[in-house]
């Protein structure tokens, strides 16, 4: 799967991810729900890091996006692209 975001400013990056399942769940749920799951996480840490309301995967900070690779590449899933935040 291909992940692009365009930053206010109009500058894009792209990441490719790619995971085949593992014995702990399928791919969708590795791929999917595991950025939703640490999504959740980072706000329950901080729940002021962003206002009520749906938002956009630019608007998290820098570092937030950083720990998500960094989580779902240490669970297995394969993410090339630029580092950030990390």
């Amino acid at each position: 799967m291909e992940v692009r975001a365009e930053g206010h400013d109009g500058s894009e990056m792209v990441w490719r991810v790619a995971d085949y399942g593992g014995d702990d769940g399928s791919s969708m749920a590795r791929s999917t729900g595991m950025v939703t799951v640490c999504c959740v996480e980072e706000w329950l840490a901080d729940p002021d890091m962003l206002p009520l309301g749906v938002h956009a995967p630019e608007t998290l900070a820098p570092e937030v996006v950083g720990r998500i690779i960094d989580t779902m590449r240490s669970e297995g899933v394969r993410i090339e692209g630029p580092e950030i935040g990390s």
